[in-house]
């Protein structure tokens, strides 16, 4: 419905709206696009497309728009060190560690330079 007002009362067009994306953005998209079709069979991919989807997004900003999604930004995070308060993540079941461990494993092959964001930056 939203799509269907900006087409009836703006000259707002998708493909110009999509040349008007930073490259960024556009390329985030398509990491999600990528991990959610990495997902195993019978595998909920909500997961790994919001991995994609955020993948690129600073620490700081991690920390800001994630707070309260522990899996995301454990994913999208270094692991502290291992006396930090922060490795409150190790209470995640084996099958959920697991996920995250090759959802990482994804990313740094689809995005080889990506820098997790630091520990302190943990919510």
């Amino acid at each position: 419905m939203i799509f269907t007002m900006l087409l009836r009362t703006t000259n707002w067009t998708p493909l110009a709206f999509l040349a008007s994306l930073p490259l960024a953005v556009l390329d985030a998209a398509e990491t999600a696009r990528a991990l959610t079709g990495q997902a195993g069979p019978g595998e909920d991919p909500k997961a790994w497309f919001y991995a994609g989807l955020f993948s690129m997004a600073e620490p700081v900003e991690v920390a800001e728009y994630l707070l309260g999604h522990r899996l995301i930004t454990t994913v999208l995070s270094a692991d502290p060190a291992p006396e930090s308060p922060g490795r409150s993540h190790l209470d995640f079941a084996p099958a959920t560690r697991e996920t995250i461990r090759r959802i990482r494993a994804a990313i740094a092959q689809l995005q080889p330079n990506m820098q997790p964001a630091a520990p302190e930056a943990r919510p």
